[in-house]
This record gives C-alpha cells, sequence and structure tokens, in this order.
C-alpha cells in the first residue's frame, strides 16, 4: 500500500490557529516529514478560496506552494489532485511542470 498527504494550503481552515508567520514551516515541516519518512507522495489543491463557503482566511495557490516544496524536498511525488485549468495534463507532478515551465522560463 501508498500513502500520501495533503499539506495545509488554507482552503479548508487547516491554517486556522496558526500564526501568518508559520505557515509556511508548518507546510514545509510536513512536506519534508513525507518526504524522509514512508510517504510517498505530497498533494495539494487547486482552490483559490475556502470552503463551504468564501472567507477571510489564508489560501496559498497551489502551483506556488507545490513548487516551493519541490525545493524543499527530494525523493516524493508531487501532484495536484484538482487541476482548474485545462491545458495541465493530470499526470505530470508539480516537480515536473516547474522543471518544464519555470525552469526553462528563467534561463
Amino acid at each position: 500500500m501508498r500513502f500520501g498527504l495533503f499539506v495545509p494550503q488554507g482552503w479548508r481552515h487547516d491554517l486556522v490557529g496558526i500564526e501568518p508567520a508559520e505557515y509556511w514551516a508548518t507546510t514545509s515541516g510536513l512536506a519534508v516529514h513525507a518526504d524522509t519518512g514512508a510517504g510517498e507522495s505530497i498533494w495539494v489543491y487547486d482552490h483559490f478560496h475556502t470552503v463551504p463557503v468564501p472567507s477571510e482566511q489564508a489560501t496559498h495557490e497551489a502551483w506556488s506552494l507545490i513548487s516551493a516544496c519541490a525545493a524543499t524536498t527530494t525523493r516524493a511525488y508531487l501532484g495536484c489532485a484538482i487541476h482548474c485549468f485545462p491545458e495541465v495534463v493530470s499526470d505530470r507532478s508539480g516537480r515536473e511542470l516547474f522543471e518544464r515551465e519555470v525552469m526553462l522560463a528563467l534561463q
């Protein structure tokens, strides 16, 4: 059996009670934990606001977050569970998209 985890992103109110200055430390800490442990994959959702109704709580954008996770991990697969734009191929990981799109643009 393979296991992965969704890192906190805010849209499910999973960052409520955490100081904003600690959001990235919380998310990256869980990503590193998955990367160095038994987890095989790290996931985010491509959502733009909290649910079930929009609120003032933070919601971090999926592709920036998964790219940041790529910078702090080495082994785990990275992915986005829901894609809000049609040109993304669903079997591509965040790391692949980052390498193909962002790194090429920076060269």
